[in-house]
């Protein structure tokens, strides 16, 4: 299995896979606003995928929280 593939795997994988992207976008205009976190915290635990982030955000970016916390 690829290593990337091996990192969406377990949560401490998925958490090395955030955090590196947290890190690259520090302090740009790249970096995540609150719900745009809390979607990456709820895909560090498993309980969505990035599909599911994605189209959160392509549905109503501006209400990805509220999308979210309704399903």
């Amino acid at each position: 299995m690829p290593e990337s593939v091996a990192l969406l795997a377990t949560v401490q994988g998925r958490q090395r896979l955030v955090m590196t992207a947290l890190n690259l976008t520090r302090d740009t205009a790249l970096a995540p606003i609150p719900s745009e976190l809390h979607l990456l915290e709820q895909f560090v635990r498993g309980n969505l995928t990035l599909d599911q982030i994605v189209a959160c955000l392509e549905e109503a970016p501006e209400y990805a929280l509220t999308a979210v916390l309704e399903h």
